[in-house]
């Protein structure tokens, strides 16, 4: 490594006068180009540089915007579709209540429907009984008719054949057709244990009952009832 030694007044004068050269003038404006080209390089790049910075800022800018817009219009459309899901479900579901409620409102009904229908049947035949025992009492004649039914059942008959019927009926039957029972086989027969208007039949081989809790039971069941017949107070 050599040692710089100070400059002799004849070197110092020698660089002086070779600035004073014309060859030294080109040197410093091949300088200040190159000072200037550079300096043109820096303003280019810090242009190219600004530029891109507010390229990406307004691209960033931009995208933010698109992409705000774009997650509004995401967000509303998941949104609409949550509240159309939750419409259709809530719809599904009250469809699903009134059907259950209709159908529990129609077995009630129909189970009103049919306790009604039992209560008016007993009642109408409570009515009936009531009615029948009036008209028995009233007209007493009409046990004729019971016993003429009851007789055709019977499609030949074999002594001894015994009519029993109620003491205040067995006098109408003797009045009005005691002969002809009489002449046909036929033995009348009081007896107290049967109401009047009813009889009971009695053959060899056979036995009606004709009595009134017979005929009600009778009729009871063919009504899918089951109602004792009650015998009217004394």
């Amino acid at each position: 490594m050599s040692d710089p030694r100070p400059q002799t007044a004849y070197q110092r004068w020698e660089l002086a006068s070779l600035a004073q050269e014309p060859g030294h003038k080109v040197i410093d404006e091949a300088a200040a180009a190159a000072a200037a080209a550079e300096q043109l390089a820096r303003e280019l790049r810090s242009a190219r540089e600004t530029g891109l910075q507010q390229g990406q800022q307004q691209g960033y800018q931009t995208g933010l915007r698109e992409g705000r817009l774009r997650g509004y219009d995401e967000g509303h459309a998941e949104g609409l579709a949550q509240v159309q899901a939750d419409n259709l479900a809530l719809q599904q579901e009250l469809t699903q209540t009134l059907t259950q409620l209709g159908q529990q409102f129609g077995q009630e009904l129909t189970q009103a429907r049919e306790a009604l229908a039992r209560q008016l049947l007993d009642l109408a035949l409570d009515m009936a009984q009531a009615m029948l025992c009036q008209t028995l009492e009233l007209q007493p004649e009409r046990l004729l008719g019971v016993i003429d039914q009851a007789l055709q059942e019977l499609p030949l008959v074999r002594p001894p054949a015994v009519l029993r019927l109620h003491p205040q009926d067995l006098e109408l039957v003797k009045a009005v057709r005691g002969s002809e029972l009489q002449a046909a086989g036929w033995r009348l027969q009081a007896d107290v244990q049967l109401a009047r208007g009813g009889c009971l039949i009695e053959t060899c081989d056979q036995q009606i009952d004709a009595s009134l809790p017979a005929r009600w039971r009778r009729l009871q069941h063919s009504l899918g009832r089951d109602t004792a017949w009650l015998e009217p107070a004394a």
